[in-house]
């Protein structure tokens, strides 16, 4: 599944330029480490209601930073190897499903979610080897 390129964030130099002028950003675990600053500026992001997409293994590679942890939540799950995942939208009504079609395939790594936080509402899940697991929340 193509990235939206202009949400797409893969190096430092394209962070505070995508933080100026995007409303939602997709990172993907490449920059790392991230400094303090930069850190900060995402989680600015989010509560002045940007939004971020950990795609692959980013969630598990950002939970390790104090302050983007505490913005992701407890975090309980695994990371699958690269295979394609089908994708469902759990309501296709929520405002980030509705111009989205119902099912997808993802061929990536991919965070599989045993749990998320309590008050974080599904938005995708797939099922892998027989159990239902989130893949996005907000």
């Amino acid at each position: 599944m193509p990235y939206l390129q202009d949400a797409l964030v893969t190096s430092r130099s394209t962070l505070s330029s995508r933080l100026a002028t995007q409303r939602v950003l997709i990172l993907d675990g490449s920059i790392i480490p991230l400094t303090l600053e930069e850190e900060q500026a995402l989680c600015a992001f989010v509560e002045h209601g940007g939004g971020i997409v950990f795609v692959g293994n980013a969630a598990e590679t950002y939970r390790s930073y104090q302050l983007l942890s505490e913005l992701l939540g407890p975090l309980r799950g695994f990371c699958t190897p690269r295979c394609e995942i089908i994708a469902r939208a759990v309501e296709s009504n929520h405002f980030l499903t509705r111009r989205a079609d119902a099912t997808f395939a993802i061929k990536d790594e991919v965070y599989l979610l045993e749990q998320i936080p309590v008050d974080a509402e599904a938005i995708w899940y797939t099922t892998w080897q027989y159990v239902s697991y989130t893949l996005a929340y907000t």
